[in-house]
């Protein structure tokens, strides 16, 4: 078994504009176990659902969230911010 000392994921959303329109879709995931107490970079891979959006606008909202788990019994801390990609 590999030792860790957390883990955290991201997964940003594709935000709805309006309240009729459908719920926001995946549009990427990544993840990383950070092995001693620092700082980590964690590389997106984008879904099919992404990969459209992303092709078709020139500007779109998302909704990130990132979930930090220490190892252990630590309680999961959540984050979640909105961000606009422009291309």
């Amino acid at each position: 078994m590999q030792a860790r000392f957390a883990e955290a994921t991201v997964a940003p959303r594709a935000a709805p504009c309006a309240p009729h329109e459908p719920p926001a879709k995946l549009v990427a995931r990544g993840r990383h176990v950070f092995k001693q107490p620092g700082w980590g970079t964690i590389e997106l891979r984008a879904t099919p659902a992404g990969k459209r959006l992303l092709h078709r606008g020139k500007r779109v909202t998302l909704t990130l969230r990132a979930t930090f788990k220490p190892a252990g019994r630590g309680r999961a801390i959540v984050q979640t911010r909105r961000l606009v990609l422009r291309r």
